[in-house]
């Protein structure tokens, strides 16, 4: 894990260029406090570039360090290639011979002998650069999920690229907010998907694609990024419960183990959920019965929120070793500008905040690697929003009667959704309405979003976090699966992972069925925050903001002047709180060239209905 940069600009720009490679260490080292390295190669046409700050967890030596050269490649990587032990072993029978124990070096030799499909060979959480000079060439690439950032800009002099946006402000004439990301904040709560960011003029390279760019002549063209993975179309499998669920069971664990794979310290997020402990008690089965493992548990001060009961009976089942930490009233206000400064972006879930305390408690322990349950709710089907797709699914495939059982605790209510997710998918889809909404959760609703802060809130405490639910193969597995596997006929989520986890997650939290998460009294805390929300509010916003964002304004009136807020306005606030924080952090103007666009895709409930563990 580490932080990346990288610029490309006209010949006779090296001073120019340097002065960026710099700049950005400075602002990245919280990525990589570990080590610091440039490269740099002057074409016919054109300048290259790389800076590197690293964050030292495979092969500790300082042979590993990057940027990382061989055979006229040069490569800076941020994340990590799991499966770098198996693909060293298949290249050394290719006539390989590595002099390092590092995965970056496994990715440069893979990308020589296979080129841009060296993607579909790696397991891993990545977004790398290479600069191949045997094609003058520069590749981008990110991972199947997105795990890892990757941010790039092109200007009329230069091309280039970082871990995040921060390096890349100074590229742009004026910091104006992207319209269309600010409209999907306010009216979906979720502004992450895709390759826009909330920066006008600042891109993302979107999860699962690359981006070839020609070095030979200046001005670079910026051409398509590509998708190499997507999530296969389904294709159900005529098998048992139980095999399936044998089956998931060691393709997880698997994942587990790979993740596992470190030369330092790790830890494992524990909330007392099905996900992650399930990921601790794999742990635990991966490691053996006398290895020591570390788990970190958030704990909510009020018991109506807090998963520290369930929390503790993961941690003694696994025979781990435990850290429970709360937060203390008043803290929010120390801590929040450099959570928004941090994320880089706004953010709508109160949880962020009790995540980025996670982090900290995880770097002041020592542990540089911690593995967390994130993207099983998404994989499996596993929050409350999935259950009206999955009776859409049912009267599509003219189920009825187990369509109205399913959906007896909230017949109204659910039957409602049920049939605008039919309308969504049309009469001949190409997938069933609960298929769409588990691509929806992975491509662009959800997931994106809860990696972001995940990925921010790890490396603002050099910690590398890791997802072992997000695992491709894993996934391929599941949409072979009849969709009873994740939502079963008398309700129960996430079917066939509590049936492949029994024997190892202990049976009350494999019974559970209430969800908290990171549970936060984010009511309270915005309490706390008022007079900042009335400070930043005080400030005259332009049109087009004064009409989105002065609307929720309005309704924060009595708010501010010391009535209580419900719960629901809480939330909303909370959003444009953060929203506000972020204008003022980096000092962007609300002015915008670029029009707002309407959401197209359905709206599932928004990231800020769901937690972040």
């Amino acid at each position: 894990m580490c932080g990346i940069a990288g610029i490309v600009a006209p010949p006779g720009t090296v001073n120019e260029s340097a002065a960026f490679a710099r700049k950005s260490a400075a602002l990245l080292r919280h990525r990589g406090p570990d080590g610091e390295g440039q490269w740099t190669a002057p074409l016919s046409g054109t300048t290259v570039l790389f800076s590197h700050r690293r964050l030292a967890i495979i092969d500790l030596s300082n042979d590993a360090s990057q940027p990382m050269t061989a055979r006229d490649l040069t490569v800076v990587l941020n994340g990590e290639i799991y499966n770098h032990v198996e693909l060293r072993s298949e290249l050394e029978t290719k006539g390989y011979r590595f002099r390092t124990k590092s995965d970056t070096e496994v990715l440069l030799a893979a990308y020589e002998y296979w080129g841009a499909d060296c993607l579909e060979h790696f397991s891993g959480m990545f977004a790398f650069a290479i600069a191949d000079l045997r094609t003058q060439e520069l590749f981008l690439a990110r991972d199947p999920f997105g795990i890892k950032p990757l941010f790039y800009v092109s200007t009329p002099s230069a091309f280039a690229f970082a871990s995040e946006a921060a390096p890349l402000l100074p590229f742009l004439s004026h910091r104006q907010i992207n319209k269309r990301r600010l409209d999907d904040y306010l009216s979906i709560g979720t502004a992450d998907a895709g390759s826009d960011t909330f920066f006008a003029g600042i891109s993302q390279l979107p999860q699962a694609h690359f981006i070839r760019l020609s070095l030979r002549t200046w001005p670079l063209r910026v051409p398509k990024a590509k998708r190499y993975w997507r999530l296969p179309a389904p294709s159900e499998n005529k098998v048992s419960m139980d095999d399936a669920a044998e089956e998931f069971r060691d393709l997880f664990l698997d994942s587990v183990r790979l993740h596992l794979r470190s030369d330092v310290p790790i830890g494992v997020a524990v909330s007392g959920g099905i996900d992650s402990s399930s990921i601790l008690a794999g742990a635990r089965q991966v490691l053996g019965k006398d290895a020591p493992v570390l788990a970190f548990c958030y704990e909510a001060s009020e018991k109506a929120i807090s998963d520290g009961p369930w929390a503790r009976i993961a941690i003694e089942a696994a025979h781990a070793e435990a850290r429970f930490f709360q937060i203390r009233a008043g803290k929010i206000r120390d801590d929040l500008r450099r959570v928004v400064e941090i994320q880089g972006e706004p953010f709508v879930n109160p949880a962020v905040y009790a995540q980025f305390r996670l982090f900290r408690e995880c770097s002041a322990m020592g542990i540089k690697v911690l593995l967390e349950g994130q993207g099983a709710d998404e994989m499996l089907g596993g929050y409350p929003y999935f259950l009206p797709p999955r009776v859409a699914s049912l009267l599509q495939q003219g189920r009825v009667l187990q369509a109205l059982r399913l959906a007896r605790k909230r017949p109204i209510h659910v039957m409602r959704h049920a049939i605008a997710a039919l309308r969504a998918t049309g009469r001949d889809p190409e997938e069933s309405p609960f298929r769409a909404a588990l691509r929806r959760a992975i491509e662009t609703s959800t997931l994106p979003s809860y990696l972001r802060w995940g990925d921010r809130n790890a490396m603002g405490w050099s910690v590398e976090n890791r997802v072992p639910f997000l695992n491709t193969r894993l996934a391929e597995f599941l949409h072979t699966l009849p969709e009873e596997a994740f939502i079963s006929a008398d309700g129960t989520t996430k079917f066939v992972l509590r049936r492949a986890m029994k024997d190892l997650v202990p049976e009350p939290i494999l019974n559970r069925r209430d969800k908290i998460g990171f549970g936060t009294p984010y009511v309270l805390w915005l309490e706390e925050m008022r007079p900042e929300l009335a400070r930043l509010l005080a400030t005259g916003y332009p049109r087009p903001a004064e009409q989105t964002i002065r609307q929720i304004a309005l309704k924060a009136k009595p708010f501010l002047q010391g009535s209580p807020v419900s719960p629901s306005l809480a939330r909303r606030l909370w959003g444009l709180l953060t929203l506000l924080m972020w204008i003022d952090v980096f000092q962007v103007s609300l002015e915008s060239n670029l029009e707002p666009a309407r959401p197209t895709r359905e709206k599932d409930p928004t990231p800020q209905e769901e937690s972040v563990g």
